[in-house]
């Protein structure tokens, strides 16, 4: 099994943020009328760990891992 290198992670946030700032810009052009209801109680449940801080930010991740 390869060890997973500090640069590696810093390779996939960077990476991670590009599709994070791509998604951004798609959801001002999407509108998803598909969800149902576990979608939107998964959604909901996400939006409140995040309020109460239960969520690691990227900068937080990256802060940890010295990057």
């Amino acid at each position: 099994m390869e060890q997973v290198t500090k640069q590696d992670i810093r390779e996939v946030l960077m990476k991670l943020n590009v599709i994070q700032n791509d998604m951004g810009y798609i959801k001002e052009y999407l509108v998803d009328i598909s969800m149902n209801d576990d979608d939107i109680i998964a959604i909901e449940k996400y939006e409140k760990e995040k309020r109460d801080g239960k969520l690691l930010s990227q900068k937080e991740l990256e802060k940890e891992l010295e990057i």
